[in-house]
């Protein structure tokens, strides 16, 4: 069993993703390339030392910001 390095919830090996929260599941070595997102430029966007809320949860801002 793999943990989740974003939520801490159990992953099975198998799995690509967290269950919990929909991280990709990184096998060792494996990094992930940061990716640009243009934002209009009234958004405010705070980016914190740690998540302060759910992957799930800033997805649903996202979609209601689309």
């Amino acid at each position: 069993m793999l943990i989740c390095r974003f939520c801490g919830a159990e992953i099975a090996d198998s799995d690509p993703f967290c269950a919990n929260c929909g991280a990709p599941v990184l096998k060792e070595g494996e990094t992930i390339e940061p990716v640009r997102i243009d934002a209009p430029e009234e958004a405010e966007i705070i980016i914190s030392e740690g998540p302060e809320m759910s992957h799930e949860e800033a997805r649903r801002i996202l979609k209601k910001r689309k």
